[in-house]
């Protein structure tokens, strides 16, 4: 019997909202150094302001961990999903799940 899932990750910023565009976030993931709000809005589904004010609370907990921020309109995709708690790993194995049952 396989183990319930536990996240390893605590988000260090509060009220983040679930994934809802989990194929997008692994290609984010990838394939950006930097995330802007267009994209998290794409990732959680949210409008542009909460995705501003998400951003604006990241970079707090960037300067708590001593991350440069290289643009102001943009975050680190890496140490973004970081504090947010996102599990890369975890969503790319419960896409490639979906793949093989053909959802």
């Amino acid at each position: 019997m396989e183990k319930a899932y536990t996240p390893d990750r605590v988000p260090e910023v509060a009220n983040i909202p679930p994934v809802k565009d989990a194929a997008y976030a692994v290609v984010c993931y990838h394939t950006k150094n930097q995330i802007t709000p267009s994209d998290i809005s794409r990732i959680f589904d949210r409008s542009k302001s909460f995705c501003y004010h998400l951003v604006n609370r990241t970079k707090e907990a960037f300067r708590k961990r001593n991350v440069p921020i290289w643009c102001e309109g943009a975050l680190s995709t890496v140490a973004a999903y970081q504090v947010w708690g996102i599990d890369i790993e975890h969503l790319e194995t419960g896409i490639a799940r979906l793949k093989e049952l053909g959802l």
